[in-house]
């Protein structure tokens, strides 16, 4: 673990422990440098926490499970993964896997003490689906720990995944959808079609949000969708990749598409009044785009405004006969009324970005009461004709 103190001036003292001697006092190098800049001074202290570290491959090998920890974080958790993911992640190792294993030599951590792990956390509450985001932490963890050299043996590749029955989705069914549709039209129109563009076209709450107005294509009445707003406690509110990192284009009905085109119309006017007020937001490539929703400066909404405008809208006394359903749960929707429509479940496949079809035919194995409706006449009919 590499920190530092300021010594004023521009002076740091650098500081890697590099865990505990024999009587548990803490093993810590140290070296002053002189840094302008805290881009220059992270630069320092990582190239001197690599010094320490690589100077003495015996010590590697002794190092602890949370010291690792650290350097897995840095190396790779904070490059490779998005700031929400990180964010549950670091829950579950800092109230469950780094307490359990803290002061242990990673190197000397076995399969069966893995195995005790998930036993002893599942007998504390940890759901099963939980203990599968436990299970892919820790795999992450010695993955690494065995690139890397701490590690000879990947030892989690013995530990099978948690596993555990996966809920029916909630959804609505076409008279269900038809009633929200009409309900709707109390809502301010951008929600409205925030709430559409879930429904009809399948995306998550995050990507609706992450629209900009360079994303439509008004002549074929596509959308390209290839961002989404993430909110973390790590990286706050920005513009990132979609969930699987999976660029699509999805069709939209063309009146949805128009209702588009006149909020896009208004996000223009609406920049050039506020002009050097507006802010805007960052695209992928650090350049600012105009968001189709949003905040009057043009700033991202959060995602969890999207889920609480839903559920206020559900909750109104007038909706009490519709059930409570989440706002991904429109996705669940949309993707159900297709299956049952009949469309190729590959198209369904691209249309949601899923990166697997195993993903897409697990999650909608389910017929609804209605598919069940369909099946029983297309045979009723069959039945009548060769009787």
């Amino acid at each position: 673990m590499a920190s530092y103190i300021s010594l004023g001036n521009n002076k740091y003292e650098l500081r890697v422990s590099k865990g505990y001697d024999a009587r548990g006092k803490q093993i810590r190098k140290t070296k002053n440098v002189t840094a302008k800049t805290m881009k220059a001074l992270k630069l320092e202290l990582s190239s001197f926490e690599t010094f320490v570290y690589s100077g003495d491959y015996t010590e590697i090998k002794d190092m602890r499970f949370v010291d690792f920890v650290e350097k897995w974080r840095i190396n790779y958790a904070k490059r490779e993964l998005k700031g929400n993911t990180i964010d549950k992640y670091n829950l579950f190792l800092d109230k469950w896997i780094i307490p359990y294993f803290e002061r242990t030599k990673i190197s000397k951590i076995t399969t069966m003490q893995l195995l005790d792990y998930f036993y002893d956390v599942e007998k504390k509450g940890v759901k099963p689906s939980a203990l599968e985001g436990h299970h892919r932490v820790i795999r992450s963890i010695f993955k690494y720990a065995t690139l890397w050299g701490i590690t000879e043996v990947d030892v989690s590749l013995s530990v099978k995944k948690p596993t555990y029955k996966v809920s029916e989705k909630n959804i609505y069914n076409k008279n269900e959808i038809e009633i929200l549709i009409n309900r709707i039209k109390i809502l301010q129109k951008y929600q409205q079609v925030m709430i559409k563009l879930a429904l009809y076209c399948g995306l998550r709450r995050g990507e609706v949000i992450g629209l900009t107005t360079k994303d439509m294509d008004y002549n074929k009445n596509t959308i390209n969708v290839h961002r989404a707003v993430i909110n973390s406690a790590s990286e706050g509110i920005k513009l990132d990749e979609t969930k699987n990192k999976r660029k699509r284009t999805v069709p939209a009905p063309a009146g949805l598409m128009e209702e588009i085109k006149a909020l896009a119309k208004e996000k223009q006017k609406n920049k050039d009044k506020l002009g050097l007020t507006w802010k805007g937001a960052k695209d992928l490539d650090d350049k600012n785009v105009i968001l189709i929703f949003g905040h009057e400066d043009g700033t991202p909404f959060t995602p969890a405004s999207v889920t609480r405008m839903f559920n206020r809208f559900l909750d109104r006394e007038e909706n009490s006969d519709l059930a409570k359903i989440s706002f991904h749960d429109l996705r669940h929707s949309a993707a159900s009324f297709l299956l049952e429509q009949g469309i190729n479940v590959k198209v369904i496949q691209n249309i949601l970005g899923h990166s697997d079809i195993k993903v897409t035919l697990n999650t909608y194995a389910h017929i609804t009461e209605d598919g069940y409706s369909e099946a029983a006449k297309t045979f009723d009919n069959f039945y009548k004709i060769s009787d």
